[in-house]
């Protein structure tokens, strides 16, 4: 374990002890927290997943659910909104668990985790991979760069004409690899993916690291959770054009409400990447709110379609061991180490 994360510890310990972990959580009455999750995997699965601040072990979430339903009211993001603020006749803070992309294991791992504890949440699903055979970007070159020794790490970056942040003849750390890919207009980091050759031994893909069905989505929207775009293919937006801003958004919300049968309220930015044209195309496709990666919670008067989240790495809310940590969950909830800047 680090420095940094022993001394994180240290300060939930003192901040619990002297009343200022409780004091910021209740700072929470009032107001709505989102929460950020992105996949849940049965524990021996995360460990292969080389994106690993995205992926939590199905036994870590479902001690962080126990949590959230002793502690706080937990909803849907349409339904925290309309029930925070001063007229809220509970004394819990009131919290919304959301995920972003659709993966399956949303429907057959996490879901059935949150039913159990009787919570709804929002899903924001990739609506144009919904179904389909295909890999989110991410996960290709995430998946690429695992198998990749760094010579042909190089060779493609080099070959595309981008100036890499590490020297030649070492590995880049994933952050490194996807940071750089993050950078680049969609066309080129699509190019430079593909320049990277594929030496992971074909095999199938797991089940759950496909994309969820039409039949899923409809299901969890049976059980009572809501269903969300993240738009058609993940781009960058700031990066698309107006047309292909529309396709993307709007194009995206009518293929759920297709499927889905009512209106689609919500919409999640791909990266947290927005700027004034992506958030008022977001307005004009009819949408009521649209969640950024913003940390922060949303009092009241916050704007609608900048809402802010908070992003549940699965490291900061575990101790020695990898055990679950019920203070630092707190922590992150709570905004403790915000409050203490």
């Amino acid at each position: 374990m680090s420095v940094k994360r022993v001394t994180r510890m240290l300060l939930d310990r003192i901040a619990e002890r002297t009343g200022l972990l409780a004091r910021c959580e209740r700072a929470m009455i009032g107001a709505a927290t989102i929460l950020t999750y992105h996949r849940v995997l049965p524990d021996d699965g995360c460990a292969a997943y080389p994106l690993a601040s995205l992926a939590t072990p199905s036994s870590l979430f479902r001690e962080q659910v126990a949590a959230l339903r002793v502690r706080f009211r937990v909803a849907t993001v349409t339904e925290a909104l309309a029930n925070h603020g001063p007229g809220s006749a509970s004394d819990r803070p009131l919290v919304a668990v959301t995920f972003d992309d659709g993966y399956a294991d949303n429907h057959q791992v996490a879901a059935p985790i949150l039913d159990e504890a009787g919570i709804h949440a929002t899903f924001f699903v990739v609506a144009g991979l919904i179904g389909a055979d295909e890999e989110l970007w991410f996960d290709t070159a995430a998946r690429r760069w695992r198998g990749a020794p760094a010579g042909d790490l190089w060779t493609a970056v080099q070959a595309a004409g981008v100036r890499p942040a590490w020297p030649p003849g070492q590995k880049p750390t994933i952050a490194q690899w996807m940071g750089l890919l993050k950078s680049l207009p969609v066309r080129d980091r699509s190019r430079l993916i593909d320049a990277v050759p594929d030496r992971e031994p074909a095999r199938p893909r797991d089940p759950l690291d496909r994309m969820m069905t039409p039949d899923q989505l409809r299901d969890l929207r049976r059980r009572g959770h809501e269903i969300g775009s993240h738009t058609l293919t993940h781009p960058l937006l700031p990066g698309l054009d107006d047309r292909e801003l529309a396709v993307e958004i709007a194009g995206s919300r009518r293929r759920l409400e297709s499927w889905l049968g009512e209106p689609v309220r919500g919409f999640c930015y791909p990266n947290g990447d927005l700027d004034q044209r992506v958030v008022e195309a977001v307005r004009r496709a009819g949408y009521e709110y649209a969640c950024t990666t913003v940390p922060g919670r949303n009092l009241p008067a916050a704007d609608r379609l900048r809402l802010r989240r908070i992003d549940m790495n699965p490291r900061r809310t575990v101790g020695p061991g990898g055990r679950f940590d019920r203070t630092a969950f707190r922590a992150e909830l709570s905004l403790l180490h915000e409050c203490l800047r």
